[in-house]
């Protein structure tokens, strides 16, 4: 897992865009794949840590995704 934060959150789409220096581009992540209980969403700015693969085909121009998204505490 790495550590990022939250480029940019849609709530009406259910994604967004993370960020992290240890990730060579940004990465798109679904609200599927957050670890939450209940209404899953992110804020923008907000920190988290992710794991993240490379996605070939592409997701709305990003070539990396999300595969497990967890809220990092203040």
């Amino acid at each position: 897992m790495v550590n990022g934060i939250v480029k940019r959150w849609d709530d009406d789409e259910g994604w967004g865009v993370l960020t992290s220096p240890a990730v060579p581009g940004d990465v798109f992540a679904h609200f599927s794949h957050i670890d939450a209980e209940g209404y899953r969403s992110l804020d923008d700015g907000e920190r988290v840590r992710f794991d993240w693969e490379r996605y070939e085909p592409g997701q709305d121009g990003y070539f990396y995704r999300a595969t497990s998204v967890v809220r990092l505490s203040e």
